[in-house]
């Protein structure tokens, strides 16, 4: 596997999208946006009956994010999934300097939900982080590795395997009761 190709995210109004991750998120466009398509074969790709949809690539450092606007079918879900829904995701886009990163963003009109969090501690410690909502409140995160503790992570992630191969439960089970 080389990595990751592409997030993507469905959006309500692709036009409106496309002025938010180009004009404040600063990407670029890979591909022009189409014309709402469908056919049995999008169907049977998207495990979708009767898909209408238009999209859009979106440059993003050495990989893209695809944005769909959907015509057919409509969704009458939640909008939008809740941070803790089941199959709920993010993007999250890697920088060097998420302080200027954010700035810059904040400069062309963007609004982050939260400070810059710095964690110091745990599996994550020396990530800098800091998410903004796109127009659909769609959750889009930055991140800045300060340093990474690559032997405390071998560590841990060896003592994560002996307890599963011993029969230890994971906090999933703890969850579960």
């Amino acid at each position: 596997m080389k990595g990751i190709h592409h997030a993507g995210i469905v959006v309500s109004q692709l036009d409106r999208s496309i002025d938010f991750y180009l004009d404040v998120l600063g990407l670029e466009l890979l591909s022009e946006p189409g014309p709402f398509t469908s056919s049995p074969h999008l169907d049977r790709v998207l495990g979708i009956t009767d898909a209408r949809l238009r999209g859009v690539l979106l440059k993003a450092g050495a990989g893209a994010i695809e944005l769909h606007e959907f015509a057919a079918p409509e969704w009458t879900g939640e909008r939008p999934v809740p941070a803790h829904a089941l199959g709920a995701q993010h993007v999250a886009f890697w920088t060097d300097d998420i302080a200027a990163e954010k700035a810059a963003i904040e400069a062309r009109g963007g609004v982050f939900i939260s400070a810059i969090n710095v964690i110091d501690s745990g599996p994550f410690a020396g990530f800098r982080t800091s998410f903004i909502h796109d127009p659909d409140g769609v959750r889009i995160e930055f991140v800045q590795l300060a340093y990474w503790p690559a032997a405390d992570r071998r560590r841990g992630i060896e003592q994560y395997w002996a307890g599963r191969r011993d029969g230890g439960h994971t906090d999933e089970e703890e969850h579960r009761g």
